[in-house]
């Protein structure tokens, strides 16, 4: 019997697995491998090839290719890294804050070599240097300080030391090795201790720098420097003196400096004497950054040069000789829309203006890095620059042209959207009818319509032969077959203005399968992707200084009608908020076709306290875009975007019937409140709370869920095996609220009606600890939820997935009365649930999607083990039978209870190695069987899924070539016995 049941689960899993042919691999779907917004850039060679070492944001240590920027190799790690240190066999990295986790690799590979780990709090600044032996390194931690060997990984000496520090800068003098470090306090202390190479004990007593106040704290050469409000201070290391300068008395013949806020100045990493200096100077219309590179000697500063006003920093780079001891220090950075600006700073000062077409979408240079190849056929010598957008350039400075780019804001996605493409159709009538004169346009001009049409069609024969080649000769091939016209590393590359981009091109498919993803960043930029080029970035916007969190589709694509996004941040420092209205398909903003007197500008920034936003099921009657109602929680106000007549007259209707929720925290608990809109004076909008519901005390709120906007529900019931229905409880007011009791390590689910308060229903899951609250998502479409978590339940400990299914009653075809749904009449639903074990650790989850919602969903999982899994919703049945399945449960298409098999053909991602994944969204093709996936977090995946398999398209392995020879055949045949047949049914008429 088991047997029998085994063999009934295998079969079942071979029918409703997701997989792959090896021809459609990086064909049908495309991954970009990312690693985040660089802060450190270094360059080293690995067996006579130039690589690149980056540290980044994304807490990622990665190896470039020097000459096109492809990735080597990478380790993405779960701690901040401070600056990396070269060791003679790799590099050496340790844990920027918090326990001071020392990792030794080998850059030639990406192997770790091995590791330590200190105990520190988390407030602890570390920092790790290599002795000049080359032998040791030493790492200065919250606790104390510690050499260890780097060839064998053997700590030699710790010393621990009182209190906690954050660690800024170590130095070695002789014998001697010098730590600065902040005490750890309310008012921080800056303070020196020298510690004895040899035996790691206190060699020089710590001595008091600064009491408070301190800022800058940088190492330069053998001097320490830092900042305490308007004075620049700086120190010998080993010495005991310690020189102080006025920021006003030294900077004041700076003619850039005029006027500049003076106890907020920056200083920049320099070369032994030199540092760039900068500071804020608020002009009539805008702000900038007065830069000067000053001098430092033993007991004076000087400004060595003026570099004037810029609209940020820039960036500095330390620049070795031929010899490898001269360096020149280099200030780079960007003052017009097509040049950067480089200065060269060593015993003088030169200027550099160097080609750079795209400087307006860099938003100013974070960091730079400058390389020279000593190659004696063609010496070259190379930009390497972050833009402050997120972008890693690669510049060759003497052709002053860009060798390679990565778009690495990517690797910052908060938020992605679909856009459809036009058809080519549409396009064409546009263009016709913008060909038109205004006299034309205000008559009947059918006749001149049509006859124009007739030309363009006329014009296009030429296209004849190729489209004969592609739709017949193509034939002999399949689809996927055909190679993509891009490489991998192209298709990450960041986009340019040089790059054409038209609507001649960029149409869609005849399945809808190609399309446009629009993603926003954190670091303010905005990026198209051509979903049917390998992602290849189509058009970028800059919002300079803002950090976008949202994107919504307020208008999707229309006959005539291009889509229109929102795109929604926040300014840097948190005051404002900004909203931007683009159009989808070119990037630009989009501006109202209608004059009227309220009319919207494309950016709209306010200082108003922006806590939610919503996408209104409304649209305003002239430019058809949906509303969004944004929330503030201060003052209980809401607004509506755009906050027009016509908006104002759409959403009136709505309001008595708009009710949304938000959650509220009071200092340890927690608590839910459901609003109504309700309009006042003037048409001023107020959120009135109808109902609160709070968490019982000590819960802790881990995940929410919500139906999707925009599915589509093909069926209002289940269909039985004996013909009765299960019809389904369909609330779209319904969500999910996932929360844990750290004292009792229970998990508690409840489904909440967002309208009226109320609990429709709760499941507590014991031996869930507060640790495992990483482990909790969940997912809601239809009558169903979704959710995984983490168990330590003896033998059951693992990971689990359970589904509920909500239906309308408890007995088969039992149906609410009501012709309308609405959360007041108070149906509670029969659940039916089952809880699965799951062989994956899940950090994010997601559905698909299809045209009509016919077709079976797929459960979208990212896990930890960085692949994305598709678990078709059969697997996932509360009915599936634990003994042996009846005829009417095979009727019904149910498989016995089983766990989810880790069957590698549900694994969408096959042997890719997609790493941080945070979110997976979907969007149906024109096909109703297919749905298209992306997910985005560090990595980038497209794919598409066809959870019931292609049933409205010919399949991979259907012989297309024998289909058209068999057709051949047939008309031969034809032709060859026609003449045969009429000759015989004339000679049967004599007879």
């Amino acid at each position: 019997m088991q047997l029998l049941l085994g063999l009934v689960v295998l079969c079942a899993a071979l029918l409703h697995v997701s997989a792959v042919y090896e021809s459609q691999a990086g064909v049908i779907d495309w991954h970009h491998t990312w690693v985040g917004k660089p802060l450190w850039i270094g360059n080293y060679d690995s067996d006579r090839v130039p690589r690149l070492l980056v540290s980044t944001e994304r807490n990622v240590l990665a190896s470039l290719n020097f000459a096109t920027g492809s990735l080597q190799w990478r380790q993405q790690l779960d701690h901040a890294i401070a600056t990396p240190q070269w060791t003679e066999s790799g590099a050496l990295t340790v844990a920027n804050t918090g326990d001071a986790v020392v990792q030794h690799w080998d850059v030639r590979s990406g192997a770790l070599l091995w590791q330590h780990t200190f105990d520190s709090s988390e407030s602890s600044g570390n920092v790790v240097r290599v002795l000049n032996d080359g032998k040791h390194a030493v790492v200065a931690f919250g606790l104390g300080m510690a050499q260890i060997e780097l060839a064998t990984g053997q700590i030699t000496w710790t010393t621990l030391v009182d209190g906690g520090h954050a660690c800024h800068a170590l130095h070695q003098a002789d014998n001697v090795i010098y730590a600065a470090c902040s005490s750890i306090a309310d008012k921080p202390i800056l303070h020196l201790t020298g510690f004895d190479i040899a035996s790691g004990k206190i060699v020089a007593k710590q001595s008091t720098l600064a009491s408070s106040g301190h800022n800058n704290v940088l190492l330069q050469g053998e001097w320490l420097v830092w900042t305490e409000g308007a004075t620049i201070k700086w120190k010998q290391m080993g010495s005991g003196r310690s020189y102080s300068a006025a920021a006003k008395s030294t900077l004041g013949p700076a003619a850039s400096f005029q006027g500049a806020a003076l106890d907020h100045i920056k200083l920049q990493q320099g070369d032994g004497s030199n540092l760039v200096i900068s500071a804020l100077v608020a002009l009539e219309d805008q702000e900038a950054m007065a830069v000067a590179v000053i001098s430092l000697d033993k007991a004076s500063l000087t400004v060595k040069q003026d570099l004037g006003l810029w609209p940020s920093i820039g960036a500095s780079a330390v620049v070795s000789g031929a010899s490898g001891d001269d360096a020149s220090l280099m200030h780079i950075g960007i003052r017009s829309t097509d040049m950067l600006t480089m200065h060269e700073i060593g015993e003088n000062v030169a200027k550099h203006d160097l080609l750079f077409s795209d400087a307006e979408l860099v938003g100013g240079v974070d960091l730079a890095h400058v390389a020279t190849l000593d190659d004696p056929l063609q010496p070259r010598t190379t930009l390497f620059f972050v833009s402050a957008s997120g972008s890693l350039y690669a510049y060759d400075i003497t052709k002053q042209s860009i060798l390679w780019s990565r778009e690495e804001a990517l690797a910052h996605t908060s938020d992605a959207v679909w856009v459809d493409l036009p058809e080519k159709q549409t396009w064409t009538k546009v263009d016709e009818e913008e060909e038109e004169h205004e006299e034309e346009q205000g008559m009947s001009v059918i006749a001149s319509r049509y006859w124009r049409r007739l030309a363009t069609h006329a014009a296009a024969l030429h296209e004849l032969p190729v489209w004969l080649v592609h739709h017949v000769l193509g034939m002999a091939s399949t689809s996927s077959t055909k190679a993509n016209d891009l490489d991998k590393w192209q298709s990450q590359q960041c986009w340019s203005r040089d790059d054409v981009s038209t609507m001649e091109w960029l149409q869609r498919d005849s399945f809808g399968i190609r399309k446009l993803i629009v993603s926003v960043t954190s670091t303010g930029k905005i990026i198209a992707q051509d979903t049917g080029r390998h992602g290849k970035i189509v058009w970028t916007r800059v919002m300079h200084g803002v950090q976008l969190k949202q994107v919504f589709v307020v208008r999707a694509a229309a006959n005539k009608l291009a889509p229109v996004l929102v795109a929604v941040g926040f300014s840097d420092n948190g005051e404002t908020t900004h909203l931007f209205r683009l159009d989808g398909w070119t990037g630009q903003d989009y501006v109202a076709q209608h004059s009227s007197p309220d009319a919207f500008d494309p950016e709209v920034v306010t200082a108003t306290g922006i806590d939610k936003i919503m996408l209104l099921p409304v649209e305003e009657s002239e430019e058809h875009t949906r509303l969004l109602a944004l929330y503030d929680a201060a003052t209980t106000r809401t607004y509506i975007y755009p906050d027009s007549e016509n908006a104002r007259t759409a959403a009136a209707a709505l309001w008595p019937s708009f009710y949304f929720q938000f959650p509220k925290t009071k200092g340890k608990s927690q608590e839910w409140r459901g609003f109504v809109v309700k309009e006042g004076y003037r048409g001023s909008l107020t959120a009135e709370p109808v109902w609160r519901w709070a968490l019982p005390a000590s819960e802790q709120l881990v995940a929410t869920a919500a139906p999707a906007h925009g599915d589509k529900i093909a069926s209002i019931g289940r269909v039985l095996g004996n013909r009765n229905v299960y019809y389904k409880y369909i609330n779209p007011n319904l969500m999910t609220v996932a929360s844990i009791h750290p004292e009792r390590n229970t998990l508690a689910i409840r489904l909440v009606d967002a309208v009226t308060g109320a609990v429709l229903y709760d499941v507590t899951h014991d031996h869930v600890p507060i640790a495992a609250n990483d482990s909790v998502h969940i997912v809601q479409a239809e009558n169903w939820v979704v959710y995984t978590f983490w168990s330590n339940d003896g033998p059951r400990t693992g990971f689990q997935v359970v589904v509920l299914e909500l239906f309308e009653g408890i007995d088969q075809n039992e149906r609410h009365k009501g012709v309308n749904f609405t959360s007041y009449d108070g149906i509670q639903p029969h659940v039916q649930a089952a809880s699965f074990a799951f062989p994956y650790a899940v950090r994010a989850m997601g559905i698909s999607r299809t045209r009509n919602g016919v077709t079976t969903k797929d459960i979208l999982f990212a896990t930890k083990a960085n692949q994305i899994v598709a678990v078709n919703k059969r697997y996932l049945d509360p009915r599936r039978p634990e003994g042996k399945p009846t005829p009417e449960d095979q009727e019904e298409g149910l498989f016995p209870y089983a766990p989810i098999p880790e069957e590698r053909k549900m694994i969408l991602t096959y042997n890719l190695e997609v790493l941080g994944i945070d979110k997976i969204i979907a969007s149906p093709a024109q096909l109703e069987s297919t749905s298209l996936v992306f997910a985005f977090g560090l990595d980038a995946y497209m794919t598409r899924v066809s959870p019931s398999r292609q049933f409205d398209v010919l399949s991979e392995a259907f012989n297309k070539s024998q289909l058209l020879l068999t057709i051949v055949a047939l008309s031969v045949g034809v032709i060859m016995t026609g003449p045969i047949v009429r000759r015989k049914q004339v000679n049967a008429l004599w007879k």
